[in-house]
C-alpha cells in the first residue's frame, strides 16, 4: 500500500497559552451516582497537583 500525500496536513500550530490570572474557579455537577465522589476526589487531586 502506498501512502498518498494529502493537502490536509495535521494541525501542528498551537495557540499561545492563556496568561495565568488568579483566582481560578472550578465547578463540577454530578448526577446522583455512586461513582460521583470518586470522580470528584480525582478531579480535585488533579487540580491541586497542577497548582504546585
Amino acid at each position: 500500500m502506498r501512502a498518498e500525500s494529502t493537502p490536509y496536513a495535521p494541525y501542528t500550530h498551537h495557540p499561545a497559552p492563556i496568561p495565568f490570572a488568579e483566582p481560578w474557579q472550578y465547578e463540577l455537577a454530578f448526577p446522583c451516582d455512586p461513582r460521583s465522589p470518586r470522580i470528584a476526589r480525582a478531579t480535585l487531586r488533579a487540580i491541586l497537583g497542577a497548582t504546585n
